[in-house]
């Protein structure tokens, strides 16, 4: 398995879970709020939050080294059948 193979996969799980974490906590805090219990609010925002927010920062931090890796992907290799820019 290839770096550019693991950094990929850990970036897809780091944004599944805080796409699951956002909407956890949302939807926990939607609940909570009709059921009028301020300390559910905060009990799922301290318990679900840092876990998703460690996951944001990790999906964020990737997608920055991909963006170099995938700029070099680009001059090297070529993807078939995509338009390249014209060097002069």
């Amino acid at each position: 398995m290839t770096l550019t193979r693991i950094v990929r996969t850990v970036f897809t799980v780091a944004v599944l879970l805080l796409v699951v974490g956002g909407i956890t906590i949302v939807g926990a805090q939607v609940v909570a709020l009709v059921a009028g219990r301020g300390d559910w609010m905060t009990t799922i925002s301290e318990v679900v939050g840092p876990p998703t927010f460690v996951a944001a920062s990790v999906a964020g931090i990737l997608a920055f080294v991909m963006s170099y890796r995938s700029g070099a992907a680009q001059d090297e290799d070529p993807v078939e059948g995509e338009p390249q820019p014209e060097r002069p």
